[in-house]
């Protein structure tokens, strides 16, 4: 009988313990939630927008990524329906340096994604959120084999002066070097086409505007071009009344140029001032040859004009009192407290250019006068370079910029008074004045105006 039962238990037992493992899986999957894959969010989407609209939105999602740290950020770029492939992509690194660079995130938080092509012929820019567990949004591939381009590639207004990237604050020189390094690139992979630098100089430009600008602008595209630079061509096109204009072309090597040239550049019917130099900026030595091939290439146009370096030395360092041990003051000069590189001397760099301009150029020195004018207040020196025409008027090497007068100079300017006169602008040139030699540093000699003692006692601007 106990065995009877025993057996019986046991066999109820089993079964119980049969039936618990098929039903205990059943209520986990009912209990445990299911997870649900992370995914990415579309924060924002624009198309063509203006610079401060565009920073604007970077910022908002700046602050979003700074508020949720956990997360990462990605730039999606679409390319306008009729604009080569990639066309995107300069806009999307932009944003990525200007978020990195700018607002001091860690490079692998943010990311682009490219190759996306927009049913509008407009840029279109998406921003997007995930959590780093989250799958990135995706983009169609770019054709292996595109299309070849042809056609207008981009344009841009641009002002009659060589780079300086100094006090760049908003990448614009990284934007620009995205947009020529692209440019460079589609030319290189396509052997059968030519690239056009078109300049349009603005209506009221003043002789050579556009042949300058032209070659600033080759210079910087041969440079990446390398062995492919002799398939870049500059035209100097017709005058543009909105301002000077850069256009880059890209076209079949048998098609006709985008443009015809202007011609012959006019000859300067009055004194000109072509471009002024910083002592910094005449280290990279593409500045100094921009600004000297400039000169060089109005006086070939007349050769009855001459041409004018007109130096503008630093402000001499005013003296510092320093207190003695015995609690007297002592004077000392502030040029031992500088710090770093040494700037140029301007009038040795004068010197300088003088015998440049003769050897690479062939510009004769006796074609160069040399004029030592106000200090320069508020730098470490300064050069102008100036074509005069035959029968011309020297600059005046004391004239204050119009943007470094005092407000009540500026005003006098702009209203005149009873005892001067009829306004008049303050960089008029003036009849020569005594002349005497000056000798440079490097045993040059040419010839400045001296300088009246209260001549440095004018205001400038903060």
């Amino acid at each position: 009988m106990n065995t009877r039962r025993r057996e019986v238990i046991y066999t109820l037992f089993s079964l119980l313990i049969i039936l618990s493992a098929a039903y205990l899986p059943v209520t986990a999957q009912e209990q445990i939630p299911e997870q649900l894959p992370a995914v990415a969010k579309k924060f924002d989407e624009y198309g063509n927008v203006g610079s401060c609209d565009h920073s604007a939105r970077l910022d908002n999602f700046a602050i979003l990524l700074q508020n949720e740290p956990e997360t990462k950020g990605y730039i999606v770029g679409y390319d306008p329906s009729s604009s080569a492939p990639g066309s995107s992509q300069r806009w999307i690194k932009y944003a990525r340096y200007y978020l990195i660079n700018m607002r001091g995130f860690d490079a692998t938080r943010i990311a682009t994604v490219g190759g996306l092509k927009n049913k509008e012929d407009e840029l279109k820019t998406e921003l997007w959120v995930a959590p780093q567990n989250a799958m990135p949004p995706t983009a169609s591939p770019i054709d292996e084999k595109p299309s070849d381009f042809s056609g207008k590639y981009y344009s841009f207004s641009t002002e009659d002066g060589f780079y300086s990237y100094e006090g760049d604050t908003n990448g614009v020189s990284y934007l620009y070097d995205i947009i020529y390094q692209e440019y460079a690139a589609r030319i290189k992979q396509q052997p059968q086409s030519h690239g056009y630098i078109v300049v349009s100089a603005a209506t009221e430009s003043v002789p050579g505007t556009a042949r300058r600008i032209g070659k600033r602008e080759a210079h910087h595209l041969r440079a990446m071009l390398g062995a492919d630079k002799d398939r870049l061509t500059v035209i100097d096109g017709r005058q543009s009344g909105d301002g000077n204009k850069v256009e880059l072309w890209i076209l079949p090597k048998q098609s006709p140029p985008p443009a015809t040239s202007a011609g012959v550049e006019k000859v300067v019917a009055q004194t000109l001032r072509l471009n002024t130099i910083q002592t910094y900026e005449s280290k990279e030595d593409g500045n100094v040859q921009w600004v000297l091939e400039n000169l060089a290439d109005m006086l070939r146009d007349d050769a009855k004009a001459r041409g004018c370096l007109v130096v503008h030395p630093p402000q001499p360092d005013e003296p510092v009192e320093e207190e003695r041990n015995d609690g007297t003051a002592k004077e000392k000069s502030s040029a031992g407290d500088s710090e770093g590189e040494a700037e140029p001397n301007v009038v040795v760099l004068a010197g300088q250019w003088l015998k440049r301009l003769e050897k690479d150029f062939g510009i004769e020195e006796h074609r160069i006068l040399v004029l030592i004018g106000r200090p320069d207040l508020w730098g470490s020196g300064e050069i102008e370079t100036w074509v005069i025409p035959r029968d011309g008027d020297l600059p005046n090497p004391f004239a204050v910029p119009d943007n470094e007068l005092s407000d009540g100079e500026a005003e006098e300017k702009e209203t005149g008074t009873e005892e001067d006169g009829p306004k008049k602008d303050n960089m008029s040139v003036e009849p020569p004045v005594a002349a005497l030699p000056i000798k440079s540093e490097s045993g040059a000699s040419y010839r400045g105006h001296a300088k009246p003692e209260h001549s440095i006692k004018r205001h400038f601007r903060l």
